[in-house]
């Protein structure tokens, strides 16, 4: 019988072993199989995709060094993942290269390193003279992302250039521009800090003009630019909209109200954009109050998926009533300084819901916040009123509903019922209460939302995911109601928000809750100004709650996702 055993070839021809095909195998000549793996294992393309799953942290960059440097054929892909996202936060990587001297050897290597980059952050006084050289032969030809930033006054005398880094390549642009205030000590008199805020501002307008034209001039197709103004006194000239109006590729879209304020058609240029998804206007705490003036749009924005307007009061009607009809799946409006009376909140709902928002959307925000209002003056704030705003958002495929600025104690168990009700896909519903008047007053308690409120939203909308709420859970006679009440399979873990809500009995408490959600993941209180902070019976409670409800963990967790902020960090 015939020994099968594989035996090693002479050197240099090739036998594939005994499990490859006959066919491969036949007679021993070397096939084509040989050349196919070696293509394959040659591939760039494979090992960038391979080298893509890496982690973005210090262990994941230090692999991608030692494959760049022990691996003539891994060099390439790896130090083009190594250095694709080095510069997304600054650009200190890029400065021992820069610092080396000015020969030709090492401007090539420069030149070598910055072609990997593909995503950066520069900041307007930083940038070294290397990396702004005319005759520098293609400064980040493959950059995808750039943030420019300028956020100081000196910056802004004499801004650095950027418009060279912008190339065909680019996808997003990110500009950030803003001029700090001077402390009170050092304040010059108004007119003349006025005058000294224009003649910053006309610089930075410069830059940023020059940029976008760049844009323009070199075909480069952005999906996403995102421009913010702070503290800058002066409205652009009306080329600033044509410009942007010129980018047809934009699906994101970021622009302070000062850009918009430009031009009477710039509702009319945006609403041309073909593929357009996502719209922010603000105008921002502290900044500028620009009167606006908009020639309706008839038609337009049929691509138009989400909104944000973030307004001052006598901006909202002028840009609200520019729009034309639309079907937004989320709309989000908010105005941060002076109230907004019960009929502005009528007509501002009211519009935004029969005139922006379809009727499947998914995500509604209102935040009518008096950010000037001082609780500690005899003036009242006019806070957000659900009788006003809940009945226009008569939408049942909401999802997501935040309302801030509200009064804790006009949330009733009721209230929460017709929520339920209304919106039976809910996941997020957070009800922010205002700031001063969040440790609700003894009198107001005896109708405010309980845990009945909460089982009700438990029971009506079994995909809820996180809820924010004020509740009045005092008393040890929740443990005894639970023991009535089926138990309820949350279909999601949940997330309690509950505020400077009113324990007595935790473990009461903890019984009713764990009747209402099968599964709970995480409780949040949280403590407004000094008062409550150093309340110890109200900590303890919230500390023993928390304890009952999620084992293992210790303390109060504070400051939710949308951050609670003290009234003096509020004012600066």
């Amino acid at each position: 019988m015939a020994d099968r055993r594989w035996v090693a070839p002479a050197a240099n021809v090739y036998q594939p072993p005994p499990h490859f095909p006959m066919a491969a195998r036949h007679g021993g000549r070397p096939t084509t199989l040989l050349p196919a793996v070696r293509n394959v294992l040659t591939s760039d393309e494979l090992y960038r995709h391979i080298l893509h799953f890496l982690p973005d942290d210090s262990a994941g960059r230090r692999t991608l060094l030692s494959l760049a440097t022990v691996c003539t054929v891994l060099s390439e892909p790896a130090l083009e993942a190594l250095w694709r996202s080095a510069c997304k936060d600054d650009i200190d990587p890029l400065l021992p290269l820069c610092y080396t001297g000015g020969s030709t050897q090492k401007s090539r290597r420069l030149a070598k390193y910055t072609s990997y980059v593909k995503e950066i952050s520069l900041e307007s006084g930083t940038i070294p003279a290397q990396l702004l050289r005319p005759t520098l032969p293609s400064s980040f030809p493959r950059l995808r992302v750039l943030r420019w930033y300028s956020l100081t006054r000196e910056d802004a005398m004499k801004p650095q250039p950027f418009a060279q880094y912008i190339v065909p390549a680019l996808d997003e642009l990110h500009i950030r521009m803003e001029i700090p205030e001077e402390e009170d000590s050092e304040r010059k008199a108004g007119n003349l800090q006025f005058r000294l805020l224009r003649h910053l501002s006309r610089s930075l307008v410069v830059t940023t003009l020059d940029a976008l034209r760049a844009v323009k001039a070199q075909g480069t197709m952005l999906s996403h630019l995102d421009i913010s103004w702070t503290n800058m006194p002066v409205v652009p000239p009306g080329e600033t909209m044509d410009l942007i109006g010129s980018f047809t590729h934009l699906k994101t879209l970021h622009l302070p109200i000062h850009i918009i304020a430009s031009s009477p058609n710039a509702l009319r240029i945006l609403a041309l954009l073909p593929v357009l998804e996502y719209l922010r206007i603000e105008n921002h705490q502290n900044d500028f109050d620009f009167a606006v003036s908009l020639n309706p749009a008839r038609s337009g924005f049929s691509a138009l998926r989400g909104l944000r307007l973030s307004l001052r009061p006598r901006q909202v009607f002028p840009v609200l009533s520019s729009f034309p009809q639309c079907a937004l799946d989320r709309c989000s409006f908010s105005i941060d300084s002076g109230g907004v009376s019960m009929d502005e909140q009528h007509a501002i709902s009211q519009l935004v819901m029969t005139k922006l928002v379809s009727r499947t959307a998914r995500s509604i925000r209102f935040e009518f916040v008096d950010l000037d209002w001082d609780p500690d003056s005899d003036e009242s704030a006019i806070p957000l009123s659900l009788a006003v705003v809940v009945p226009h958002l008569c939408t049942r495929t909401l999802v997501e509903v935040i309302l801030d600025w509200i009064e804790p104690e006009t949330v009733t168990d009721s209230l929460c019922a017709e929520f339920a009700k209304a919106w039976p896909r809910l996941r997020t519903l957070e009800l922010r209460p205002m700031y001063g008047i969040a440790d609700v007053r003894e009198g107001d308690r005896a109708h405010m939302v309980t845990l009945r409120g909460l089982r009700s939203l438990a029971d009506g909308c079994p995909d809820l995911e996180s809820v924010l709420i004020t509740v009045n859970a005092v008393g040890s006679h929740w443990a005894d109601e639970a023991r009535s009440l089926r138990p309820i399979h949350s279909r999601r873990p949940v997330s309690l928000t509950l505020t400077t809500s009113l324990v007595t009995a935790p473990e009461a408490v903890a019984v009713y809750l764990q009747r209402c959600f099968s599964s709970i993941e995480n409780v949040v209180f949280c403590s407004y100004g000094d008062g409550l902070v150093n309340n110890a019976v109200r900590d303890t409670a919230w500390k023993r709650l928390r304890a009952l409800l999620l084992p293992g963990r210790v303390g109060i967790q504070e400051e939710p996702a949308w951050t609670l902020r003290g009234w003096e960090e509020w004012r600066s």
